[in-house]
């Protein structure tokens, strides 16, 4: 099984940040903590299909490359970085082309959301542009035979299912805790 996971290197949350050339930087970059969740999740997928599955990271936008490097340190066997001048506008689609070529993927694992963009809007676009199904808000993740089974956590509970691979999965902060 071969799982991509999105990855976004982000201004460090932890000191004051400042304004610099209209980009809010405080001189560190650091691997968006719901990349980690993802990366950490499909760690143990590929781990648990006894050597058969690999991970690699993808990212795109001007801090990708210690975003990839973050990931690759974390246990990544490959990373990619996406090429583009757009920022936002189209991305979904730009990674769908990147997934196209790059893959074939079984799955695409990334956070919900991004912590200096809570619209958590990609995954859903990112399925749509590749036609695969979109499993959202997961908290658990594991296989029941070729199938990958889940648990979202929704506002009234939690939803248990499978879903047929290739899907685009987003996973909560939860996911490995």
């Amino acid at each position: 099984m071969k799982v991509l996971v999105l990855v976004k290197g982000v201004v460090d949350p932890g000191p004051q940040p400042s304004l610099s050339e209209g980009r809010l930087t405080s001189g560190d970059v650091v691997l968006d903590h719901y990349g980690k969740y993802a990366l950490e999740a499909g760690l143990q997928l590929a781990q648990d299909q006894d050597d058969q599955g690999s991970v690699t990271a993808a990212s795109v936008g001007p801090d990708s490359e210690t975003a990839l490097r973050d990931a690759l340190a974390l246990g990544a066997q490959d990373a990619i970085e996406v090429k583009t001048d757009q920022e936002n506008a189209g991305l979904a689609d730009i990674l769908a082309q990147a997934v196209n070529k790059e893959g074939p993927f079984d799955l695409v694992l990334c956070g919900d959301q991004a912590t200096d963009d809570s619209q958590g809007v990609l995954p859903a676009q990112l399925a749509a542009a590749l036609g695969w199904p979109l499993v959202d808000a997961v908290d658990a993740l594991g296989f029941v035979g070729p199938r990958l089974c889940y648990t979202s956590l929704l506002d009234k509970g939690a939803v248990k299912g499978t879903v047929q691979l290739p899907a685009v999965v987003s996973v909560l902060d939860t996911i490995n805790k």
